[in-house]
Order: C-alpha cells, then sequence, then structure tokens
C-alpha cells in the first residue's frame, strides 16, 4: 500500500516545503515512492538505479515533502542531492554520492597568487585538505642546497671579505666590496 495526502491549506504549499497531512508506503520501491513525492509536489526527483531498488516502508504524518525525501534517505542508506541549476533532487547509493563528490561537475576553481610563499607549509596545506587524494613527496633537505661550491647563497665567502657569496649578490660581493 502506499498513499499520500497533502493538505492545501498553506501559503507555500508547492514544491519541497509541500505539507503532507499523511505519507504512508509499506514495503514499496524508492522508484515507487519518489514518483508518488513528484505527483504530490510538482518536485522533479530522480533516483539512480541502484538507489531505485532499495526498499521503503514509512509511515509519517504532518511532514514536508523534503523531510519525507530525507527521511526516506536516511532510513534507506541512500543519499540525496538538491541541484542549484535545475532544482531537482537526486537520490544516490553512498558510493554513488562520494564518486559525485569527488568528481562534481560545478566545481569552480580559483587561483590565488601567493607573494613569499613556504612552499613546505603550502604543501601539508593541501594534503590535509584532500587527504588520500594528494601524494605529498618530499625531497630530504639538503645543506648543499644553501651552500654549494660556486657560492649561490651564504658561499664562500661569508659576510666579509669576499662578500656575500662568491659570484653572489653585486659581482664580487653585496654591493662589489662585500656585506
Amino acid at each position: 500500500m502506499i498513499h499520500a495526502q497533502s493538505s492545501g491549506s498553506s501559503k507555500d504549499s508547492t514544491g519541497k516545503n509541500q505539507l503532507l497531512e499523511t505519507f504512508q508506503t509499506d514495503g514499496r520501491s524508492v522508484r515507487e515512492v519518489i514518483d508518488l513525492l513528484s505527483e504530490a509536489s510538482g518536485l522533479n526527483i530522480v533516483a539512480t538505479p541502484e538507489a531505485a531498488e532499495k526498499t521503503v516502508t514509512l509511515t509519517l504524518r504532518n511532514v514536508r515533502v523534503i523531510d519525507a525525501i530525507e527521511i526516506m534517505a536516511k532510513i534507506s542508506g541512500l543519499w540525496y542531492r538538491e541541484e542549484d541549476a535545475t532544482g531537482a533532487i537526486r537520490l544516490m547509493t553512498t558510493e554513488e554520492y562520494q564518486d559525485d563528490l569527488i568528481v562534481f561537475q560545478d566545481d569552480v576553481t580559483r587561483v590565488f597568487t601567493l607573494l613569499h610563499p613556504n612552499a613546505m607549509s603550502i604543501a601539508q596545506t593541501i594534503r590535509s585538505l584532500y587527504g588520500p587524494r594528494v601524494v605529498l613527496s618530499l625531497q630530504p633537505f639538503d645543506d648543499d642546497i644553501l651552500v654549494g661550491t660556486r657560492g649561490l647563497g651564504l658561499g664562500a665567502g661569508g659576510f666579509g671579505g669576499g662578500g656575500f657569496g662568491n659570484g653572489g649578490f653585486g659581482g664580487g660581493g653585496f654591493g662589489g666590496g662585500g656585506f
């Protein structure tokens, strides 16, 4: 048995906020239930093939359509998503929902310019945000990177005499005569 009765008394009695006085299903498929909810509310409600085959038994009173959808999803182990562009409501399994989050069609990409970034800090932040989807490979820290044989950085000349490294800043040193 499947039965829905709505009250037409509310000013906002259409769509997802429509109040259902009674809503009862008895071992019906999610497909049958969403057909009834769609007809009662005028909403576009769809389910993936795997989600549509689940069965559900509900007895609800004085419940909004969106709340009935949420309750049905929770007791059936399903998830739902409201599409901003179309207003449709999609029901899907947990696995399908996870895949939908990873490859979501409406992703927004933003580019930020960072002045004087710390690459290690940025890499660790990105890894903590996206978890196992990010593979962070760090090269071991090597002092030879800073103190090379060509004096790139704090080189052989040090801060006096030869200047800020051999061939570092400004010819023979920082400003020509050393630092």
